[in-house]
């Protein structure tokens, strides 16, 4: 469909001022991450200090590389003092969020090494050895122990005692040894969430050692130490969306199984099967692309091996559970998608270009799909403009605090920005033909208004994302329902194209935005932006073609018994004429009755003149 020239300027000046009130209330947020170092640095670092500074030979061992955050520090820092303050926190005890993990294992071994590294700088500041219960260490004494493990964070940290105060002190009785463990809490760090923290506890920062015979088994720079009242706060607020997404599965659950039903109803029809091998086409690309990205992200599965079963066995339990999620992912988008055209086609005679089908019988190399692109560009824009709004609204009045740590889960990928980029494409297809093509059809269809098919399936997709880091969990699905309505306007007033394209750079963004915005890799920095531009990269290739958007008839595609039979029913109606007053679709039911194949029996009468 055209874009009107007054469209344009509406949307350029919504994007404008969308793209202003983003960077003022939510680019500060990107400000503290630090992904300086990359995995293979890491991961040599940590053989490094192994092998040269503990004397452990590590050629033999299997190595498993994670990045994580302090997700639960942010979470508390920002709730407690707000995120200004939580920076200068970083700044001034030197506390970093970011860090990678790697993990040295053996097949069936129990004895293992994690090294931390610094995401920012590249020290190794958390050590972990894992030995079997049963190893035996000369036991020195606690005392000797606590000496030893004091020495040990002075020399490798600048460990100052006189600043700290101890808070642990344990000992654990193995069989042939006893492991102590010493914590101590900076004495000026003491850091309460609410107005009563006598009664709900305050946050400390820790550092601390476990000390066996002459060996130190584990270390840690620093670590906050969260008040148990607070995590279970938090656990109390999440236990609502858990809720939330239950009822949400139901609904979820509901509409899938009313698209299967639609498709299973006119699995005869035309439009179905003029479809099926371009779906076809599409799952299969979902489908390998979404194998893919375990593969990319095999750093994750290693490091979660349980070492008391082979290798090949946990591999084979954790692939074969991951493709059944990924068939289910290819239904999500399939069925919904068959199920959308057919119900679209009919509910909106007169907007039938808005759909894929429309392009699929015509052309997407046009200049028109390159700039319904570009329109979806300038809708992510709004989006992320309106979400910013929202989020301040929620902060000022209803205490909503976000997590942006989230936004890093893909950097333990070998390529980090190709499971962003295939769960936007996913979850755009998937969520768009479910929600927005399929949702207001059926909406409209049986509420015979269009505007409460919007707000119904807007409120179903938007709590079901209640899952978020964002508190409370309810202001989540509040939030999305409004991107939702938003997504809904413009798929009714410009197709269906603009918001897939929107909802694909809206989740790619939010999962590479910290690679981007933040301190990272150029690889990081340049995959992540090449995903971004993808769509604009089609727009550009569209435009250059520019093919005339012709619109084929829909026919049926025989198969080689199928046109065998044709010739057959045709021979036969040659010499049958068609009984008086019958009408086409009488005469093609007729037929059918007989045994015939219905795309045999369509295509052998197509050329017949009927009565009107």
């Amino acid at each position: 469909m055209r874009i009107h020239r007054k469209h344009w300027i509406v949307l350029l000046i919504l994007s404008a001022i969308s793209f202003s009130v983003w960077m003022r209330f939510t680019y500060p947020h990107f400000s503290f991450t630090q992904l300086k170092v990359s995995r293979s640095q890491a991961r040599e670092i940590a053989k490094t200090y192994l092998e040269n500074d503990l004397g452990i030979p590590v050629e033999d061992y299997v190595t498993a590389t994670v990045f994580s955050g302090r997700r639960t520090a942010d979470r508390y820092l920002q709730k407690s003092i707000g995120l200004a303050e939580e920076l200068h926190f970083f700044k001034s005890h030197g506390f970093e969020l970011f860090f990678w993990k790697v993990r040295f294992f053996k097949e069936n071994t129990v004895e293992q090494f994690y090294v931390t590294v610094s995401a920012a700088t590249g020290e190794v500041t958390a050590f972990s050895h894992t030995l079997k219960s049963t190893a035996a260490r000369e036991d020195q004494g606690r005392e000797a122990a606590r000496q030893k493990a004091v020495a040990f964070l002075e020399s490798r940290f600048g460990f100052r005692e006189n600043d700290y105060e101890n808070v642990s002190n344990l000992a654990k009785i193995r069989d042939n040894r006893t492991d102590y463990t010493f914590e101590w809490a900076h004495k000026s760090v003491s850091i309460p969430w609410n107005e009563t923290p006598q009664e709900s506890g305050q946050a400390r920062l820790l550092t601390g050692a476990t000390v066996s015979g002459q060996d130190i088994l584990s270390y840690t720079k620093q670590k906050l130490k969260i008040p148990e009242e607070f995590n279970r706060a938090i656990q109390r607020i999440q236990n609502t969306g858990k809720n939330l997404g239950i009822v949400f599965r139901g609904t979820f659950l509901f509409l899938l199984a009313a698209s299967i039903f639609f498709v299973i109803n006119r699995r005869h029809g035309l439009i179905l099967h003029f479809l099926k091998k371009p779906v076809l086409t599409i799952v299969s690309i979902l489908f390998a692309i979404n194998v893919l990205v375990y593969l990319d992200g095999l750093e994750y599965i290693l490091f979660d091996y349980p070492t008391t079963s082979s290798m090949m066995s946990y591999l084979w339990r954790f692939f074969s559970g991951q493709i059944i999620d990924i068939f289910m992912i290819t239904i999500t988008f399939a069925m919904p998608f068959l199920a959308g055209e057919l119900l679209h086609f009919e509910q909106f005679p007169d907007d039938r270009e808005k759909t894929l089908l429309h392009h699929i019988r015509s052309t997407f190399f046009s200049r028109n799909v390159a700039s319904l692109i570009l329109l979806g560009y300038l809708g992510v824009i709004i989006l992320l403009g309106l979400q910013s709004i929202l989020f301040q609204v929620g902060e000022r009045f209803f205490g909503v605090w976000t997590e942006y740590l989230w936004m890093t889960s893909f950097t333990s990928s070998y390529i980090p920005a190709f499971p962003a980029f295939v769960l936007a494409l996913s979850a755009s297809l998937s969520e768009e033909t479910l929600f927005r093509l399929f949702g207001i059809s059926l909406g409209t269809k049986f509420l015979k208004n269009t505007a409460l098919a919007v707000i119904l399936s807007s409120l179903i997709w938007g709590f079901g994302h209640t899952s978020y880091p964002i508190y409370p969990m309810w202001f989540r699905g509040f939030e999305t329902t409004c991107l939702g309505i938003v997504i809904s306007l413009i798929y009714l007033r410009f197709g269906l194209i603009p918001v897939l394209v929107s909802h694909y750079l809206f989740d790619a963004f939010w999962g590479t935005a910290a690679f981007i915005l933040g301190t990272s890799s150029p690889n990081l920095f340049y995959s992540s932006l090449l995903i971004l531009c993808l769509p604009l990269i089609m727009a550009g290739i569209f435009f250059v073609l520019n093919r005339p958007e012709t619109l084929n008839p829909i026919h049926w595609r025989l198969s080689s018994a199928q046109r065998f039979n044709l010739k057959i029913l045709q021979h036969y109606l040659k010499d049958h004429p068609i009984p008086n007053g019958q009408t086409k679709n009488d005469y093609i039911k007729t037929i059918v009755a007989q045994g015939w194949d219905i795309a045999v029996v369509e295509t052998a009468i197509k050329d017949l003149k009927f009565p009107e």
